[in-house]
């Protein structure tokens, strides 16, 4: 049983599997009651190969076809050609097919590619799949006792052994430093992979009671948590101290078993073995419950979504259900596969919600849209054999683990387009003219340009950007802090406005072309750069137009600051003027008409002429006077302080593209400052609340002065 290959098998829908682990475990969970097989040609075959890893109750509770019954055994171990047609005769004609419901199979306009495959060890029955930032996509070999982990782009895998052998990993998570927990559910410890390394620690329960580790997860505090169905425990694990503590669930016999974690850092987890969800306080680990209305409702595993909405599969009744805990709101959708289709691994992907049925033949990838109530179904090729839980890959894809076919998959998903609302317009001006009059605002956590961290990388997916939403807000607590002894301190969070989201297609810079994120800034306007900032405090040149109250300049003016980031546009048939909250600018625009001034004459914030293309107002920009920055705030990043030529030309585009929203796109093109243009994206999103005040500032304001003053008192002390 422990000879492993790799090849093709045929592609059928299973359920059952064996496994190379050790006899002593057929006993855990019911499964070990003695059974005799019936008498017959492959009696003895099967006895020997099978009864050596697993109970033969998987045998005796299971019904297939012959050509099943090849590909189940098929993935556990290597027969003798000669023995595989008297083996498949033996439980074809003991142990037939038993009727399961097939898989209903829904169209829309979503689709997917899915791609699939079979795992080194035979019998290993991957049980949970984790897709991880790198791209990998690792597994838990149940039965072989392995972690697993496969490049999807190469199809190469390796597999790393547990340091207890038997040990039954089941669930999976990883660390923030890419190390991978997971949990030795035939073992009873917590353990965690160093993949760099291969070695393995282990973190035992030390508790006779604490049996049967099953779903962990971290929360954003580094904290792992993780349930025990067989104990009805949930457990609570300090990596750093290795202290681990362990509570009951109030609910005897409840079987807590799939887990997430809120943006608030609160654990919830469904009850098996009762028809309740339920949540635990992060430090006195106090259970709160919560009541689903069917008692026979068995939710099994559990999602949740960006709102902190929780999402449930209820694999005893076939049904997908919706949870609110704010309100203890209960809504439930019968699942398409019907009553028998056990729903099982889930996840939500863009608020969207993602599932298999694990009882239907074959087993299907299940989509369910919560704003139309669709759903979409796939039929997985090899037939899934039991799909027990779902991974979010890096790219918003699925991962999938096919226990009873010996597989992991990739679901490759392309969502429908998005649609805005039916027949949708944006509202005109008298003249006819598409308005956009109002008050906005730009602020967001999205970096200006792509971090190296994230190279190749355009969007986000869901859970990244609800991960960096929660560490942009534990950061601006932390910032409020008291200030330093010797510090004169800096504003508070009250006077910030920088934003406490990524921009709604989740893209990873607001710079949008080149595809890498990166502008792609010639060296010597670098050098230029950081000799000007050389300089900074040996004369009011030196300094930034912004710092000197002149301009934020233009484009710059629109790139989202620290602060002050409202704009008002007004509109005239013949002008639309922007007010700049920042440095109190009001600029003029004007619509058609005229050709652009003379290039004798030239401005910091250049020469605008705006044209309507279509529903786009665009906006020539030319005749800049070469003395200003393309960015000056530190928001973006490298690209602070690059100086403006006389060269620089700028094309604006603004278009209202829904109710609350103007998409402002801008192309930089200056050839002394860059190899080729590049483009900005940024939302521009309504806000009638926003007031914008007064910004009090003047060029010759104290700040120059003080800023020269400290200069000068640095050079004292070196002299």
């Amino acid at each position: 049983m422990s000879k492993r290959v790799v090849g093709a098998l045929t592609l059928l829908g299973l359920t059952i599997v064996a496994c190379p682990v050790a006899a002593q475990e057929r006993g855990r969970g019911g499964r070990g009651a003695a059974v005799t097989l019936p008498d017959g040609p492959g009696k003895d075959v099967v006895q020997a190969q099978c009864a050596s890893c697993h109970a033969l109750n998987l045998i005796t509770n299971s019904g297939y076809s012959r050509a099943e019954w090849i590909s189940v055994f098929t993935t556990m171990v290597a027969l003798p050609q000669d023995q595989t047609p008297v083996v498949a005769d033996y439980l074809a004609k003991n142990f037939p097919e038993r009727p399961r419901p097939p898989a209903v199979l829904i169209p829309g306009d979503a689709s997917v590619s899915i791609t699939e495959w079979l795992v080194p060890s035979l019998g290993s029955r991957p049980h949970d799949p984790l897709a991880t930032p790198d791209g990998s996509i690792w597994w838990t070999g149940q039965f072989a006792s392995v972690i697993g982990r496969l490049d999807p782009k190469t199809g190469a895998m390796k597999e790393f052994k547990t340091k207890t052998p038997a040990s039954g990993p089941h669930g999976l998570t990883a660390d923030k430093d890419g190390n991978i927990w997971f949990t030795g559910n035939f073992k009873a410890y917590v353990g965690k992979l160093d993949p760099k390394t291969g070695e393995v620690t282990e973190y035992p329960t030390d508790d006779p009671a604490a049996r049967d580790p099953h779903t962990p997860i971290f929360d954003q505090k580094g904290t792992l948590w993780f349930t025990l169905q067989g104990a009805n425990m949930v457990g609570r694990l300090n990596p750093k101290t290795g202290e681990m503590k362990l509570v009951a669930s109030p609910t005897p016999r409840s079987n807590p078993y799939g887990m997430v974690v809120s943006s608030k850092g609160v654990p919830f987890f469904v009850e098996f073995g009762a028809n309740k969800v339920a949540s635990i306080d992060p430090e006195s680990m106090a259970i709160k419950e919560y009541v689903l209305p069917a008692p026979e409702a068995r939710p099994r595993r559990v999602a949740i979504t960006s709102d902190d909405v929780i999402w449930y599969s209820d694999y005893a009744r076939g049904y997908l259900g919706r949870l609110d805990p704010k309100t203890g709101a209960v809504k439930e959708w019968p699942s398409p596969g019907g009553p028998k289709s056990l729903p099982y691994g889930i996840t939500s992907i863009r608020d969207v919600i993602w599932y298999s049925e694990s009882g239907v033949k074959p087993n299907t990838v299940v989509r369910f849209d919560p704003k139309t109530d669709k759903f979409q179904t796939w039929a997985i090729p090899s037939g899934g054999g039991v799909v027990r839980n779902v991974s979010v890959t890096r790219d918003g894809n699925l991962a999938l683990a096919c226990s009873g076919v010996n597989r992991v998959a990739l679901v490759e998903i392309k969502d429908p387009p998005r649609k805005t609302a039916a027949n949708w317009a944006p509202p005109r001006t008298p003249w006819g003219e598409p308005d956009l009059q109002g008050t906005w605002t730009n602020e967001t956590i999205t970096p200006f340009e792509r971090p190296a961290s994230i190279a190749g990388k355009a969007f986000l997916t869901e859970e990244e950007a609800a991960s960096l939403e929660r560490q942009a807000a534990e950061q601006r607590e932390r910032s409020d802090g008291a200030s330093r002894p010797g510090d004169v301190g800096n504003y508070n969070q009250f006077w910030f406005d920088s934003g406490t989201k990524v921009v709604a297609t989740r893209r990873t810079s607001l710079v949008v072309d080149p595809p890498d994120g990166r502008v792609p800034v010639r060296p010597e306007a670098e050098k230029i750069r950081d000799a000007i900032d050389a300089q900074n405090t040996d004369s009011p040149e030196f300094m930034s137009p912004w710092d000197r109250c002149i301009t934020r300049g233009v484009p710059g003016g629109f790139f989202p600051a620290g602060y002050n980031n409202g704009y008002q546009i007004l509109q005239t048939p013949r002008y639309v003027v922007i007010l700049y909250e920042m440095i109190h600018a009001a600029r003029v625009i004007p619509i058609g008409g005229r050709a652009h001034l003379p290039s004798a004459i030239r401005f910091w914030d250049g020469d605008s002429i705006g044209r309507w293309d279509g529903d786009t107002l665009v906006v020539d920009v030319t005749n800049y006077n070469g003395r200003g920055w393309i960015a000056t705030n530190a928001a973006a990043g490298r690209i602070k302080g690059i100086p403006q030529s006389e060269s620089l030309h700028v094309v604006e585009r603004f278009t209202r593209s829904a109710a609350d929203t103007i998409q402002y796109e801008v192309t930089v093109d200056d050839p002394a400052m860059y190899t080729k243009p590049w483009k900005v994206s940024i939302p521009l999103e309504r806000n009638d609340g926003y007031s914008i005040y007064e910004y009090a500032c003047h060029e010759g304001n104290h700040a120059v002065e003080d800023v020269l003053r400290g200069g000068r008192a640095k050079e004292r002390e070196k002299s």
